[in-house]
């Protein structure tokens, strides 16, 4: 949380290229993040403000801030009441976390004046809007508070001082690595935006953690009842015996009773069954009920036994999917983890947040995402690994050459890699960097590994495979010792631009 002391300073830093300049552009690239693009004697500027209860501060920014086809409802309210006006002040109110920008806009030939106040409290975060006799004309409300004058139509006012602790008063600008740094703006985004890239990874990788583990959780108490469910219906072969020893002895079971011993003679040698009966009912109406009880058991078996091999695979499934988000090196990969776990309804989709308007009917059509990841050799030599299952066989199947050559972790779950070499004199050093990428993108842990080597030509699928599992029609075997080495070399080396 940013102090008195900061915001100030960063209000200071953001009025020398605001104040004069005119409003070009208002958008917003979430529920709770607003930009403000402008325009000026020193150029174009972008002033950044963040309500997000992890990191919320407002900043100078550098960074594309691309919004929605369809814009929240306060940034449309923005637009229409700012777009075209000249900032003419920005500054914090004294001893506050309160932003002020004071902005002049002509409408109807009549120049008018608009506030735009951004609140940064510990324990709320709000954007209000109000014109120049401060009546609130929009507003976002974030966290709590005990401000119920701050609302549409409202009037607003300052935040009463008293007994509220100044966190000016605290350590200022902890995110400076260099004190001396004349950039506050740079300084905070930089300190800001692995923070926040991190707390997003550790966000939607333990929601989807939790999804699959409570999916998995359920699957199992599925398991556990088509397994009793089943064990109820192999008695069928008993409940048909029962059935014909009754038909044959109608005549010997007393009325009333609660059991019969009846010899059964279809072996040979007779064998004493207890059958069990029910005491109000005649001999010859639980007969019909036993045999009805069976051919429902003969229907129930086969229907029973698939539905639980279907759920011992998803069991098995979702197990690996949890090991490849625990896995998982980025926030791109538990994304595409999380749109495969939505596809096959273990996981839901992101609750739209209060204040985003919902999606349209027909989306628009944007840039597909990458199904692989790219590194490079030693040699020079383009390698994909793909990224979840699905991936797997668009890699191997649609992208990939005949020619070129494939491997993969032996008995484990694990990306396909692909070598972008179609000739026969693979360079040993690439063929070791491709076998690493494989073992490492796997859940082969530790040891020597065993890694099957063919050529994309030879990999396909089989009637009933799940995503991701292929067949070789020929391979090569090779075992890699893991180099973590070779692994940090190829994890962080830059890679060109694709051809």
């Amino acid at each position: 949380m940013l102090s008195a002391t900061e915001i100030a300073r960063l209000a200071e830093e953001a009025a020398e290229s605001l104040v004069g300049s005119r409003i070009q552009k208002v958008g917003g690239s979430g529920p709770e993040r607003f930009a403000l693009e402008v325009f000026g004697d020193s150029g174009k500027a972008c002033l950044l403000i963040a309500l997000e209860a992890e990191l919320p501060r407002l900043h100078l920014t550098t960074a594309a801030h691309p919004g929605p086809k369809k814009p929240y409802p306060l940034v449309e309210i923005l637009r229409k009441q700012l777009s075209g006006g000249r900032v003419r002040e920005c500054c914090a109110l004294p001893d506050e976390r309160v932003v002020r920008i004071r902005i002049e806009i002509r409408h109807d030939e009549r120049l008018e004046e608009r506030l735009l106040l951004v609140e940064l409290f510990p324990k709320s975060r709000n954007l209000i809007l109000t014109d120049g006799e401060l009546k609130i004309l929009g507003l976002l409300r974030r966290g709590g508070g005990a401000r119920p004058q701050i609302k549409h139509g409202g009037t607003w006012s300052a935040p009463a001082a008293g007994g509220r602790k100044n966190a000016s008063e605290a350590q200022p600008f902890a995110f400076l690595e260099d004190p001396g740094t004349a950039d506050l703006s740079a300084a905070l985004e930089a300190w800001a935006t692995p923070r926040e890239t991190a707390s997003n990874e550790q966000r939607v990788g333990a929601r989807l953690l939790s999804e699959l583990r409570r999916r998995a959780k359920k699957e199992r108490r599925l398991l556990t009842n088509l397994q009793r469910e089943l064990d109820g219906a192999s008695r069928a072969d008993e409940l048909r015996l029962w059935a014909e020893l009754i038909k044959h002895n109608l005549q010997a079971i007393p009325k009333g009773a609660a059991e019969a011993t009846l010899t059964d003679w279809s072996s040979g040698e007779g064998v004493d069954v207890t059958i069990s009966l029910e005491p109000t009912e005649p001999a010859l109406e639980t007969m019909n009920r036993y045999f009805k009880q069976a051919k429902k058991h003969d229907k129930a078996l086969p229907r029973v036994a698939a539905r639980l091999g279907n759920a011992e695979d998803r069991i098995a499934d979702i197990e690996t999917m949890i090991g490849a988000v625990e896995d998982a090196a980025d926030l791109d990969t538990i994304v595409a983890i999380r749109e495969e776990a939505i596809g096959n309804g273990w996981a839901k989709p992101e609750p739209i947040p209060k204040g985003m308007p919902l999606p349209a009917r027909r989306k628009p059509v944007q840039e597909r995402r990458k199904h692989y990841r790219r590194f490079v050799s030693k040699d020079g030599i383009e390698m994909l690994v793909g990224r979840t299952a699905q991936d797997n066989d668009e890699l191997s199947l649609r992208t990939a050459r005949g020619n070129e050559h494939w491997m993969h972790v032996a008995n484990y779950p694990g990306s396909h890699v692909v070598i972008r070499f179609s000739t026969d004199d693979l360079p040993p050093e690439t063929l070791l960097d491709a076998a690493s990428l494989a073992v490492n993108f796997s859940q082969a842990k530790g040891g020597r590994v065993e890694v099957h080597r063919t050529r994309c030509k030879y990999v396909s699928k089989f009637r009933g495979a799940k995503p991701g599992q292929v067949q070789l029609a020929k391979y090569r075997s090779l075992r890699v010792q893991p180099d973590p080495e070779r692994l940090d070399r190829l994890l962080n080396a830059p890679k060109p631009p694709e051809a």
